[in-house]
C-alpha cells in the first residue's frame, strides 16, 4: 500500500484550462481529511478518512494519474473530471451534462457524473 502524504490538485480542463475540479488531502489531528470537488457532487468541507484510503487517493492522482485506483478511492463515478479514455480532465461544461447528470466528453465519452442522481 502506498504512504498517505499530503497533496492538492486542481486537473484543468483540456478544453479551456478552468480548473475542472478539486482534490486535496491533509493530515490534521483527527486523521487524513479528503476534501472533493467533482464535477457535479463534492463532500462540502471534507471527511476524515482512513489511511488505507488516503493512501489509494495519494498513488490516484501521483504523475500519471491512475484512474483505476480513482476507481478503488470511491471517486469512480467522474474520476475527478478525467475521461479515462481520453486520459486528459474536462470542466462541467465541457461534459456537457443532463439533467441526470450523465456527461459526455468532447470526444463523445460519456459517464455517470454524480453519485447521488437517481431517476
Amino acid at each position: 500500500m502506498q504512504e498517505a502524504r499530503a497533496f492538492l490538485v486542481d486537473p484543468r480542463c483540456a478544453v479551456c484550462g478552468r480548473p475542472a475540479t478539486h482534490v486535496e488531502l491533509r493530515l490534521e489531528d483527527d486523521g487524513w481529511r479528503f476534501i472533493y470537488r467533482g464535477i457535479a457532487a463534492g463532500n462540502g468541507g471534507g471527511d476524515i478518512i482512513t489511511n488505507e484510503r488516503a493512501g489509494l487517493l495519494t498513488a490516484a492522482f501521483a504523475n500519471p494519474e491512475d484512474f483505476a485506483l480513482m476507481r478503488e478511492a470511491d471517486l469512480h463515478y467522474d474520476n475527478a473530471g478525467y475521461c479515462t479514455q481520453c486520459g486528459v480532465a474536462y470542466c462541467y461544461d465541457h461534459w456537457d451534462p443532463t439533467v441526470g447528470a450523465y456527461g459526455t466528453c468532447p470526444q463523445g465519452h460519456g459517464k455517470s457524473l454524480d453519485p447521488y442522481w437517481a431517476p
